[in-house]
């Protein structure tokens, strides 16, 4: 559970519902966040020995003790207790869950400003997906597979909705520009080590043979220790991104300036 951000809920015998944030800071009992209480209980029932609560929280809350839930898959883990909370005694606390506990890999929300289906319709399409892939029954697999862009794509286009791109932009996609072709590497997480999973999932990109303004490109170079540190601020002049690149990268590497 290290680096794990934990809702601790449970409904007392008065049927109120009670909700803690807590945060885990490695594998021992996860404390209680006590800088801001960032998760909400909205209702909550217990019958039958069951018990079901509903809650809430924002997207990213800026608490560095809170995990941001992001677009696309998330992972969850899940455990349950069988004593509830008393908090009328000073010295109560959560128990230990022993073996009651596991994951779940779940959607919590789609990307980020998704577009109207209808200003994708007039746009060309390329699919890259896997075929009925056989997914293996090791707990975590990473598989590459290489696709070679259509033929058709001799003339110079412009993807726009891999991700959604400013409306002055595109990433230029021609095989005279060397894209001929593309890997896509997929993560598989099977705890459970299932033997009869398929795959047949990939990506979809929309591309628009009118060009756009400018052409997008990337360069990475070292190594990022946030992510978001590469994301420009609006109007900026200058942008600077610290980083580290080890040495056994930068003796074949050719150092030019932009």
């Amino acid at each position: 559970m290290q680096g794990a951000d934990i809702a601790v809920a449970w409904v007392d015998t008065s049927g109120k519902v009670h909700i803690q944030d807590r945060f885990a800071f490695d594998k021992i009992k996860p404390i209680i966040d006590n800088t801001t209480q960032d998760w909400f209980a909205l209702r909550g029932q217990e019958q039958n020995g069951w018990t079901g609560i509903q809650f809430k929280r924002y997207f990213d809350t800026c608490d560095p003790m809170d995990v941001p839930i992001k677009s696309g898959t998330n992972i969850l883990i899940f455990a349950y207790g069988l004593v509830d909370l008393d908090l009328c005694q000073s010295n109560a606390d959560i128990t230990y869950h022993d073996n009651r506990r596991g994951t779940r890999i779940l959607p919590l929300r789609s990307y980020a400003d998704q577009p109207a289906e209808s200003t994708l319709l007039e746009l060309e399409t390329i699919d890259f997906r896997f075929n009925n892939h056989v997914v293996p029954s090791a707990d975590t697999t990473y598989y590459c597979k290489v696709f070679k862009s259509p033929s058709t794509f001799s003339t110079k286009r412009h993807a726009i909705a891999t991700t959604v791109y400013p409306e002055e932009a595109g990433y230029a996609v021609t095989s005279d520009m060397g894209s001929k072709y593309f890997m896509i590497k997929m993560h598989y997480d099977n705890p459970r080590q299932a033997s009869n999973l398929r795959d047949s999932s990939g990506i979809r990109f929309y591309l628009a043979n009118e060009l756009r303004k400018y052409d997008l490109g990337y360069i990475l170079f070292g190594t990022v220790s946030n992510p978001a540190s590469l994301a420009i601020p609006p109007k900026a002049e200058q942008f600077i991104v610290d980083s580290y690149c080890p040495p056994e990268a930068t003796r074949v590497c050719t150092l030019f300036y932009l």
